[in-house]
């Protein structure tokens, strides 16, 4: 059981979660699941782009897939969410990795949402998931050297 003081924290989490990215309602996006853990966001009928927001380490994650990519045995384990942190590298390369926070992907989701959609989407998904790929081995060796 998850003590009162930990839940209100999450609680209240999941709230600022649900007003920063209210947008996503607009855009035809539905809460289907919304537990202690995460919020899903998905758009109803659709196996289009599924984002994952959890509080991981007090800090919020938004990891994003799609059903093809979760459903697809192709995809190892760990090769399912990709986290929003390499996207937003990905959209702005020259952006530095410690220049990129958390507080920044309401913004980024909101202005590229569209093209999000778009790379992931079964055409593109493999040389999206290719360039993530790259992008963390990249953070990592960063991350590592220092």
């Amino acid at each position: 059981m998850v003590p009162k003081k930990e839940l209100s924290l999450i609680m209240e989490t999941i709230e600022k979660i649900k007003e920063k990215y209210c947008f996503l309602l607009e855009e035809g996006y539905n809460i289907v699941e919304c537990n202690c853990e995460s919020i899903v966001y998905k758009q109803q009928n659709s196996s289009r782009v599924i984002l994952n927001f959890m509080i991981d380490r007090d800090k919020l994650s938004l990891a994003i897939s799609t059903e093809y990519i979760l459903n697809n045995k192709e995809y190892g384990k760990y090769d399912k969410y990709y986290d929003f942190f390499y996207i937003v590298k990905m959209l702005e390369p020259k952006i530095a990795f410690e220049n990129i926070h958390a507080d920044m992907y309401s913004s980024y989701l909101k202005n590229n949402l569209i093209k999000i959609m778009e790379l992931f989407n079964q055409k593109h998904e493999k040389r999206t998931i290719a360039h993530l790929q790259k992008i963390i081995k990249q953070y990592n060796k960063e991350r590592w050297e220092e």
